[in-house]
């Protein structure tokens, strides 16, 4: 998103009325936030006066109210440093905005807000550009400026809510990288940031590595462009310098939908998009990262794309959603985001008051820059978006709160916290043995399950009450012996026909579809993926899983009784690179684990996977290492052969091929 912003360069605007106090939220609760809800936070800008007074103070209580509990207040090094070394000596200004941000972040500590400070731009003098929007010249002279800033803006000096310091915004833009994007250098200017934050007298601030516009991330690892494909080439240069270590605590990104809805599905190309997190946690995993992710911008602009004959008709990226739209999509963001990505730890919302009256803008930029406000543009609480995020942020940081809400849907319910039978799925001629099952990513508390060898349908069923909701029916292809279903690729559900119990099978296959983005009745077409195995016929498999880093399958197959008693235990194979419709040859590997494995699934994340394993379920890292495990009782669940991950990964879900008058129950397993 490109949005070129001024930080005390731009004349003052007309300064609005300040609005009636609000209410104060309720004291924030003890422990670590496993997501942190927040705003960005315009502190020092002209629009809110020559010093920190009515106009600041008021935007933080309206903060406050709306139970924010991180703010991103953006800074620039140009102004800290306005002047060059004099016989090397470097001299630096503590509030350059006349007590805008001293004060202002004090308030905020008051109000019980934590802070993470957005350093942007270049002094003129360092850089030799005309601009300040530009990258250090010499990536060294950024290290001493570093070390002041975290020492004065430390706890030490009643600093304690700053927990973070965010070098520099989007330098895969020519907005904010002149000479950009220089991917590299960036990573060698963050590097002695780095270095000089954890030399410093406040070691303990988190390092925040810039927010790209977009997740910046390839699909494949591959890095060819260099403004979408930025944070790619960053690991590069991480690996070719042989640092070795990563030079951020925390990874920042950016992610503005659009007018996408947050459970729009990016094929490996779409960067804006929610679901484009699951190539950068691909990315991630691969080079060995496991840092935390903050989502330091993002969110979405109301306003009207109506086209006023002054504007004409705004380009895609300028397209606004509307009032209620907007709430919808923002809860529905937060929802899938701890859902589906519990890695991200902080979503930061843009931005904190309307810049101007959408309606009365000039350009399409303006219009769409306007429409991010969460207070409008007189600071008014009247924006349904202020509403339902005072609820949200509520329900993410365990308050309660009176302020009204709009959630499209119930925030999703808690998962129990021992081994229970959530539900019976109705009884149906077409589930008599339940033999595979997957979590939805875009339908909350639905799975997908389907029958042994009776139909050739997935059935979509709400787990927490057994209810079938719809069935999907595969066109064109013969019952076989389905046993596992999984998350494919890009979006797709693979279902696995690819058991024989007679051992003798040529014809083993795997069945993909795009996942329904409705409820409701539907036909679909599968794409046809034969299977073989590197070592011949015979493998009679039960599980099926989709790494979701290297998009490769993976199949197990059973031993016999025979050879379970003889000390063997199930093969392991994985598919190619991606799937073909002429063919796919699975490699038998060394992987191992105990006995026979009768269903699988792997997190969303990539980065563990849980296996049903006789009377338990069990989850395994990468590597295949035992992490937990959680038991379950045979008489419960005889002849169990489906399992997946409840969304978050505390859980399991495990159901049976076995039924009854009830139909067949689907009972959870703490994790």
């Amino acid at each position: 998103m490109t949005r070129v912003r001024r930080l005390g360069l731009a004349a003052a605007r007309r300064r609005p009325r300040v609005a009636a106090p609000v209410d104060p939220p309720p004291t924030s609760p003890t422990g670590p936030i496993p997501l942190m809800g927040g705003v960005h936070r315009h502190l020092v800008w002209n629009r809110e006066g020559s010093s920190f007074g009515a106009i600041g103070l008021d935007v933080n209580a309206k903060l406050q109210a709306m139970n924010t509990a991180i703010v991103r207040v953006d800074t620039e090094w140009s102004g800290f440093e306005p002047r060059a070394p004099i016989n090397g000596v470097r001299t630096f200004v503590t509030d350059p905005w006349a007590g805008k941000l001293t004060n202002g972040l004090k308030d905020l500590r008051d109000r019980g807000i934590k802070v993470m400070v957005a350093v942007n731009s270049t002094p003129t003098w360092e850089s030799g550009h005309t601009g300040v929007r530009v990258l250090p010249k010499d990536p060294n002279s950024v290290g001493p400026f570093a070390k002041w800033l975290v020492e004065t803006y430390s706890p030490a000096n009643g600093y304690d809510n700053i927990i973070g310091f965010e070098y520099y915004n989007e330098p895969n833009l020519a907005g904010f990288d002149e000479l950009g994007p220089r991917p590299a250098h960036y990573a060698n200017c963050l590097k002695v940031f780095y270095d000089a934050v954890k030399a410093s007298s406040n070691p303990t601030a988190k390092v925040i590595k810039c927010g790209q516009a977009e997740n910046a991330v390839s699909a494949n690892g591959a890095a060819t462009d260099l403004r979408f494909h930025f944070d790619n080439f960053i690991y590069q240069r991480v690996a070719a310098a042989g640092w070795g270590y990563f030079p951020w605590d925390v990874w920042g990104t950016h992610c503005y939908p659009g007018t996408n809805p947050p459970s729009a599905v990016s094929p490996g190309n779409a960067y804006y998009l929610l679901d484009h997190l699951r190539y950068l946690f691909a990315e991630m995993v691969r080079r060995g990262d496991t840092s935390d992710v903050w989502i330091t911008e993002g969110g979405y602009s109301a306003h009207s794309n109506t086209i006023p004959s002054a504007l004409g008709e705004p380009p895609s990226w300028q397209a606004g959603v509307s009032e209620q739209q907007r709430v919808d999509y923002t809860l529905a963001y937060f929802d899938r985001l701890r859902r589906d990505f519990p890695r991200v730890k902080a979503a930061i919302m843009y931005n904190d008051w309307g810049k101007g009256n959408a309606l009365a803008a000039t350009s399409n930029v303006d219009r769409h820059e306007f429409g991010y406000g969460l207070l409008d543009h007189q600071r008014a609480t009247t924006l349904p978006i202020y509403s339902a995020l005072r609820g949200k942020y509520a329900d993410l940081h365990g308050l309660q709160t009176t302020a009204p809400t709009a959630p499209p849907e119930p925030a999703p319910a808690t998962w129990p916290t021992a081994y229970t039978r959530l539900s019976n799925i109705e009884p149906a001629a077409a589930l008599t043995e339940v033999s595979g099952m997957v979590m939805s990513t875009r339908h909350t508390d639905v799975a997908y399950v389907h029958d042994d060898s009776s139909t050739n349908h997935v059935e979509m069923v709400n787990v927490r009450t057994g209810k079938r909701l719809a069935t999907i029916t595969l066109a064109g292809v013969p019952q076989g012996d389905w046993e596992d279903i999984t998350r494919g690729p890009n979006g797709t559900l693979l279902v696995g026909d690819i058991g024989d119990n007679a051992r003798n099978r040529t014809n083993q296959r795997l069945y993909g579809f795009p996942e329904p983005t409705t409820i409701a009745n539907v036909t679909v077409t599968p794409t046809i993926y034969p299977v073989r195995f590197s070592d011949g016929v015979g493998q009679d498999c039960e599980s099926l899983l989709c790494d979701p880093v290297t998009g490769r399958c993976f199949l197990a197959s059973k031993r016999t009784q025979d050879e379970l008693n003889a000390g063997l235990v199930a093969k392991w194979y994985e598919g190619p690179t991606s799937l073909s419709t002429s063919g796919n040859v699975f490699t038998l590997t060394s992987r191992k684990h105990p006995g026979n494995q009768f269903g699988g699934d792997w997190a969303p994340d990539g980065q563990t996977y849980v296996l049903q394993h006789y009377l338990s379920a069990r989850v395994y890292d990468r590597n295949g290492v035992e992490l937990k495990r959680s038991p379950y009782s045979q008489a419960d669940l005889v002849q169990a052969e489906s399992v997946c991950f409840v969304p978050g990964q505390v859980g399991a879900l495990v159901s049976t091929e076995t039924t009854a008058t009830t139909g067949p129950p689907i009972f959870y397993l703490p994790l």
